[in-house]
């Protein structure tokens, strides 16, 4: 019987830690989640504007002036894109490196930040 009780403890005490492991993880995304967002639409709005390059450059001689206009703003824009990235890249192995996650953990993380970055694109 008190073999039985053991286990009971056990059980509780592993879902109890895993709840709590669950948690942290939660809010490690939830304090990466602005910066992911931003780094995602950036991405977009660059890919955005070289597209509308590729565009105007079929007609190269007509186009020049906004094509030289839409290269300074997608030069910025890929800046602050790369600028970003190293941020959340800073930040996240900063939050991986403080944890001790187990593989499900890891992978429930993996989920939530696929989740995040769906939500963040347009």
């Amino acid at each position: 019987m008190a073999y039985f009780y053991q286990i009971i403890i056990l059980v509780v005490l592993l879902l109890t830690a895993c709840k709590d492991t669950r948690k942290t993880i939660d809010q490690g995304v939830d304090a990466l989640a602005d910066l992911q967002c931003r780094a995602v639409q950036l991405n977009e709005k660059r890919f955005e504007l070289f597209e509308q390059i590729r565009t105007l450059e079929v007609d190269s001689t007509a186009n020049k002036v906004a094509i030289d206009s839409l290269k300074n703003v997608a030069d910025s824009i890929k800046s602050q894109s790369l600028e970003t990235a190293d941020s959340l890249r800073i930040q996240l192995s900063d939050f991986l490196s403080s944890q001790n996650f187990s593989e499900p953990d890891r992978k429930y993380f993996d989920e939530k930040i696929n989740s995040l970055v769906a939500k963040c694109k347009k």
